[in-house]
């Protein structure tokens, strides 16, 4: 099914109910919603060269802009025009889906001693929060794509102070035209984004033990 079907499809169907509410005693088929979640699965990353021995505390990760900060699933026929799917939702908010990510991207990687999400009130050395930035389909022309943006920084817990932040950003085509194929596309590209900031952590890390 094309782009195209899906919208003019969900067009056609809201005709239906509204002339069936005319009639009156007729009946029509209201569009059911479609759910779905983002997973990013990756192997565990590689452990650094020398793991700290602190206490990591993930904060929720908020959403950027109103539109992130909802369910429907997000697109873009134009760089100034915001658009959702009435119909094609997420299972919860973008930014709570990443946190979780990352709670458990994090818990793999061997760097911290213990990872806790922050509300837990479990004391930690240090606190990782961010923004989601983008996570969209974009469509232009003929051509169908995904755009994901994730910003991340760590804080340290008694300072306040910021000792590092990382971006991971991401935009890939669509294979599969239709909406299960658009969130394959952005569960790909927000590991690849996830992947870069473990990546730039990891890095970050093994620079301080080798000072």
């Amino acid at each position: 099914m094309t782009k195209r079907e899906w919208r003019f499809g969900i067009a056609a169907c809201a005709g239906v109910l509204a002339g069936a509410l005319l009639l009156g005693g007729c009946t029509a088929k209201v569009p059911k919603n479609h759910y779905y979640t983002l997973r990013a699965e990756l192997p565990a990353p590689p452990p650094p060269a020398s793991s700290l021995p602190v206490s990591l505390a993930v904060a929720r990760f908020t959403a950027a802009s109103r539109a992130l900060a909802q369910e429907r699933l997000v697109y873009r026929t134009a760089p100034y025009r915001v658009d959702f799917y009435e119909y094609h939702r997420w299972t919860d908010l973008p930014p709570d889906l990443v946190t979780r990510i990352l709670i458990d991207r994090f818990a793999a990687s061997g760097l911290f001693r213990s990872v806790t999400p922050v509300q837990t009130g479990v004391a930690s050395d240090f606190i990782l929060g961010g923004r989601v930035e983008s996570l969209e389909e974009i469509d232009s022309g003929q051509d169908v794509s995904v755009r994901v943006a994730i910003t991340a920084e760590m804080t340290d817990a008694k300072t306040r102070a910021i000792v590092w932040t990382g971006r991971g950003a991401k935009e890939a085509p669509v294979r599969d035209r239709s909406v299960d194929g658009v969130v394959q596309a952005l569960n790909e590209a927000l590991a690849d984004s996830l992947e870069q900031i473990t990546r730039s952590l990891l890095k970050k890390w093994d620079a301080n033990q080798r000072r």
